[in-house]
């Protein structure tokens, strides 16, 4: 009986083994684009925490959209690192593999919290139901990183009763946490679609050829901030379906470079944060790089050169002004 109990848990872990082996592709996907994720992210993050320009609502947003980008990426590498690719692991069934799975779950649940906090405040602001920005941020604080802990908190209660594994398989129990986050985004589409008809009603004046174009060029770019890309996979095919590979591996692209796609749309190709980033790259080369060829004028650097000694001025006449950097720039 020993023998028998010995053999069928080395035939399950051997196929536990084999499984990992089979899903090992789209698993190094998963990987290497929330890596990339995490590092455009990370920039992203310096940037908004770095300007004091970019201290405002909407960026207080989005920074904590990224961050739990950052806190999701992070996690779920860790746990198809540690967990997914090492069957000995899924096998012996520790407590920690249980405990990041339940992390990873979390802050899927915030990401997709903050990403209906960005319609939310979007919408708002458009429609400006609170006058207070304050209880508006304080709403989203709540929602973002309080109510998920709420379904987190269920659905580990529930699943430590019968959970194995790692808790790595498909579970029923998991609608707990997809539940809230297929209304969230149900709810961003309706936001979706009320800001276009705001936005197509603010640019009545402008022709028809370039409202359309303002107003599906609005669409596109709130697609990706609001989550709503997930609507174009939402049934997974069967296990002997022949779409199967492409489902995943699509799902594994879309879902690990979700933060590569709003970090580089809502920073690196946001137009005044490239304009704050040049004038601030302009202000460091005229300071530093022309003054240290030329002369030295002082031990004290200025950012106006009206407020420059006559000697220095008359020597930087040549270049062009600086400006101090806008303290009104916050629309991105």
């Amino acid at each position: 009986m020993d023998k028998r109990i010995k053999d069928r848990k080395q035939t399950t872990h051997n196929k536990i083994l084999d499984n990992s082996d089979e899903s090992q592709g789209y698993v190094y996907v998963y990987i290497a684009g929330n890596a990339l994720s995490l590092v455009l992210l990370t920039i992203a993050l310096f940037i908004f925490f770095g300007f004091r320009q970019l201290r405002c609502g909407r960026v207080l947003i989005h920074k904590n959209l990224f961050l739990s980008y950052v806190f999701t990426g992070l996690t779920w590498i860790l746990y198809y690192k540690l967990v997914i690719l090492d069957g000995d692991i899924i096998h012996a069934n520790p407590w920690w593999c249980q405990f990041l799975h339940v992390l990873a779950q979390y802050f899927m649940q915030c990401n997709f919290a903050w990403m209906f906090c960005e319609g939310l405040y979007l919408h708002t602001v458009l429609t400006r139901v609170f006058s207070n920005g304050k209880i508006l941020t304080f709403i989203c604080y709540a929602i973002g990183w309080g109510y998920p802990l709420i379904p987190t908190i269920i659905y580990t209660v529930l699943r430590s009763r019968t959970g194995k594994r790692c808790w790595h398989e498909e579970s029923s129990l998991q609608w707990i946490m997809y539940g809230p986050i297929v209304v969230s985004i149900c709810i961003n589409v309706m936001f979706l679609v009320n800001i276009v008809r705001l936005l197509m009603t603010k640019l009545q004046k402008i022709p028809e050829a370039s409202q359309s174009k303002k107003a599906a060029r609005a669409t596109l770019v709130l697609l990706p901030l609001l989550g709503l890309q997930y609507l174009v996979l939402p049934m997974r095919p069967s296990e002997n379906s022949d779409f199967t590979d492409i489902y995943l591996y699509s799902v594994a692209v879309l879902t690990s470079l979700q933060g590569s796609f709003v970090s580089i749309m809502y920073c690196f190709c946001n137009s005044e944060i490239t304009a704050i980033l040049k004038r601030k790259w302009d202000q460091h080369w005229l300071m530093y790089g022309s003054g240290r060829r030329k002369h030295r004028c002082s031990s004290t650097h200025y950012t106006v050169t009206e407020n420059m000694a006559d000697d220095c001025h008359k020597k930087f006449t040549d270049k062009p002004e600086m400006v101090p950097l806008q303290e009104t720039v916050c629309d991105v």
